[in-house]
């Protein structure tokens, strides 16, 4: 029959291919055992061909040893193949299959030849002795494959464990098939199981890559499914536009049609089901363009480090599967010193930090930070050269996948061992090539988004201190303001009296001074401690002799408050000092009292003037520094800047209330703890009007 002659026609055009690729011995194993196969194939096609049975004899005896060096020649391949090491027992092993094949070669041509006997399809050879120990060696040789296998599959790693798998699985189908043969029909299970065994080697020998088996198991069980849901609905429509209109002409016609609009919809439907089992069996096995297709939407929105750290679990870990991975960026991409260390970026070591704070790479001193764009693809375990093979071992890497921007390799990601059967498919290895070319500039972006926001922190940082300063600049004038005064006071102070105020002012500047000097330093921290503010209201206001006497004090006992005293002064100095710049009539007077609010453990203060007053629309703005009510006398409106900083030191409120021509009241109230207090948020004074 013609499908045994295709048969050795496909056995002889793939040893020859596989020679003309590689002459490795494993490869030119394969290709005589191709060629056996071939051989035999011929002979079963001139069983069934060749009517003449004196043509047919001569034929029958030359491609007779093609079925007896099968066995020698499989168990032959096997051993090169698995790289099992050639001790005695092996080439003792090896010899026994070789021996008996060409013996019974030899024999059955020359000595006991095979005769033939008519059958339903044309002739059969009559079993005998030959045949027999044939039968046997094909047996042994097939198992001892087979155990040779799995041997070499339970010491492999990586890669290579894939492609051993489909070998031995070969090997095991095919004899399995060739010993059915022996009984059943050749065209059955003998071709079937030379096809199978030659497809298994041929891919395991021709694809660096492999899928695994039951991958290719269940991509045929999916296309098969589509197939027959298409072909149920071809013949549905066929049947029921024959019950319609039967024996019409035109029904052949409609018949073609839709066979071909059904061919047209098989490749697209095949996808779409392709699709739907990728979707919901992701973790599983994937599709090289689903997985990219949604892992680059992923990264068009990485903007931040936790995000890109769970889009690599998925791909590293999810896709790919393996059980950890790493990131390691050189320093120059980095934005680190030219010439410094590589950077890690490792999630499962708790280190999620990217660019120079990240910490110092396992990759110093290897080959990957020494010549870095000598490796422009991604270089496995399996089939590293040496010196790559030992790096990858001493650092437990399983595979290396190159970062590339252009030409350049900036980085590199590490894969631990593989968690899955499949190893690294052809659509792991895909992906991987395809998302080191692609994260490049994402990381890119990560590192240049990291860098503005430390900039900016810097900048913060920087105009916090400058907004502190200026703050204390205007506390500086107060000293100062009083000494004016106390000079200015008259007879109200003998001069003693006036000395040691001047000095008491002297200190608090020299104070302030100091603590702006530390700020600068960035080593400056406020004394805290417990503080009664009716005494600082008293040295308040003692400190303004030509204005004390417009002051009326009504001062209730108050239990001390936890705060900063020297600041609590500045802060009452600060609403004094409003309050007298309000001035607008000859009987200006400032009122000022103080009250605790048990239930609450609350102490209130409030500073009242009669003077000129604040617009309304102004008090909505009142703490929008700098803010001024006193433009035309140059204020600077620091002052309001250094109430509000104070309140909110020690957790209190402020409230503000005022008429224009009438006066203003500012309202203090601060919790009894003070400086201490935890608040649930950063709630700013409260600003309103009465």
């Amino acid at each position: 029959m013609l499908a045994y002659f295709l048969t050795a026609l496909i056995d002889f055009f793939v040893a020859g291919l596989v020679l003309a690729k590689s002459r490795s011995r494993a490869a030119v194993a394969f290709s005589l055992l191709a060629v056996s196969g071939g051989v035999w194939s011929l002979e079963l096609f001139f069983l069934t061909y060749v009517k003449d049975l004196d043509l047919l004899t001569p034929l029958f005896q030359i491609t007779r040893p093609g079925m007896f060096m099968i066995a020698p020649l499989l168990l032959c391949f096997m051993v090169l193949t698995t790289r099992t090491r050639l001790t005695g027992g092996i080439i003792a092993l090896m010899a026994l299959p070789f021996a008996v094949g060409i013996a019974i070669s030899v024999v059955n041509v020359f000595a006991l030849p095979t005769d033939l006997t008519p059958t339903e399809t044309r002739y059969s050879p009559i079993p005998d002795l030959v045949t027999s120990i044939h039968r046997w060696n094909f047996v042994f040789a097939g198992v001892a494959s087979v155990a040779l296998g799995i041997k070499a599959y339970r010491r492999a790693v990586f890669a290579e464990k894939q492609r051993l798998r489909w070998i031995t699985v070969g090997v095991g189908v095919g004899t399995l098939l060739g010993v059915l043969s022996f009984e059943f029909s050749k065209l059955i299970a003998g071709t079937a199981g030379n096809l199978a065994v030659l497809s298994c080697f041929a891919y395991a020998t021709a694809r660096h890559r492999l899928s695994s088996i039951r991958s290719v198991f269940d991509n045929g069980l999916l296309k098969l499914a589509a197939a027959t849901g298409l072909l149920s609905v071809f013949f549905l429509v066929g049947e029921a536009n024959e019950r319609l209109s039967p024996n019409q002409p035109e029904n052949m016609v409609i018949q073609v049609v839709i066979l071909l609009g059904i061919l047209e919809i098989y490749p697209r439907f095949t996808r779409f089901l392709a699709e739907l089992r990728n979707k919901y069996q992701l973790g599983r096995h994937y599709n090289f363009d689903f997985a990219r297709s949604w892992v680059l939407t992923a990264l068009k929105n990485c903007s931040s480090v936790d995000a890109f750290g769970k889009l690599c679990d998925e791909v590293f870990r999810r896709l790919v599967g393996v059980r950890g991975y790493s990131i390691h960026l050189n320093s120059r991409f980095t934005g680190g010193p030219t010439g410094g260390p590589c950077r890690a970026f490792d999630p499962a070591a708790g280190t999620a930090a990217i660019g120079p704070q990240a910490p110092v790479s396992a990759l110093e001193g290897s080959i990957f930070s020494r010549r870095p764009n000598d490796i422009a693809e991604t270089q496995f375990y399996d089939d590293a050269a040496p010196a790559l093979r030992e790096d990858l071992e001493r650092l437990g890497a399983s595979a290396v996948v190159p970062i590339r921007i252009g030409q350049e390799t900036v980085g590199f990601v590490l894969l631990g061992a593989p968690g899955k059967q499949e190893q690294f498919s052809y659509d792991d290895v895909r992906l991987l090539n395809w998302f080191g070319s692609e994260v490049g500039p994402v990381l890119e972006t990560l590192i240049a988004l990291l860098k503005l926001e430390t900039s900016l922190d810097e900048a913060e940082k920087t105009l916090s201190v400058v907004s502190r300063l200026n703050e204390y600049n205007h506390d500086v004038k107060t000293p100062f303001s009083n000494i004016e005064a106390l000079l200015l006071a008259g007879d109200a102070f003998s001069a003693e009296e006036r000395q040691a105020r001047i000095l008491e002012q002297v200190r608090k500047g020299h104070a302030l001074v100091a603590t702006m000097t530390g700020m600068l330093k960035g080593n400056h921290h406020k004394r805290k401690g417990p503080v009664n503010l009716n005494t600082v209201i008293e040295r308040v206001v003692g400190s303004f002799p030509t204005k004390a006497g417009t002051v009326s004090m009504s001062l209730d006992p108050l239990p001390p408050l936890v705060g900063y005293e020297e600041e609590l002064e500045i802060l009452i100095s600060n609403l004094l000092s409003n309050a007298f710049s309000a001035q607008d009539k000859d009987d200006h007077m400032v009122r000022i009292w103080t009250w605790y609010d048990a239930a609450s453990r609350r102490i209130g203060c409030c500073v009242q003037d009669n003077g000129c007053g604040i617009a309304k629309e102004r008090i909505a703005t009142l703490w929008q520094a700098p803010e001024t009510t006193r433009r035309a006398e140059n204020g600077t409106g620091l002052g309001l800047g250094v109430i509000r900083r104070i309140t909110e030191t020690h957790a209190g409120t402020v409230v503000v209330s005022s008429e224009l021509g009438t006066g203003t009241e500012f309202t203090l109230s601060l919790p009894v703890e003070g400086a201490s207090a935890q608040r649930a948020t950063g709630s700013i004074p409260r600003v309103g009007a009465g």
